[in-house]
This record gives C-alpha cells, sequence and structure tokens, in this order.
C-alpha cells in the first residue's frame, strides 16, 4: 500500500504559529505599558485641551471687549 502524501496545514503548525503570536503579542503589550504611552497620551489630551480653555477665555475677553 502506498500512502498519499497530503499537502496542507497541520494541526501542529496552527498551534506553533498561536504560540508565536501570542509570545509576540504579549512582548508588545509589556513594552507598551513599559514605556508609559498611556500616561504620555493622557497627558497630551489634558495639555491639548487647556490650551483649548486658555483660547476659550482669551476669545471671550475680547469679544466682551467690543460689546
Amino acid at each position: 500500500m502506498e500512502r498519499k502524501q497530503e499537502n496542507g496545514v497541520t494541526l501542529v503548525a496552527i498551534v506553533i504559529t498561536i504560540i508565536l503570536l501570542l509570545i509576540i503579542a504579549t512582548v508588545s503589550i509589556k513594552t507598551i505599558v513599559d514605556t508609559r504611552v498611556f500616561d504620555y497620551t493622557r497627558n497630551s489630551v489634558n495639555n491639548a485641551q487647556n490650551q483649548l480653555d486658555t483660547q476659550k477665555d482669551m476669545v471671550q475677553e475680547v469679544r466682551n471687549l467690543y460689546k
């Protein structure tokens, strides 16, 4: 009897791929958390909001001058 050679993705290949993706995801998330990307983003948003509030106050002062 001859065995027919099958071409295709084996279960082992799929499991190895999933494990590698999990390792890459873990390293990426750890890097993002350790570099405090979220803190920098939050600070940038707060700074932008503060500048916007300051500009709105200045515009209101100018409008009050010309009333």
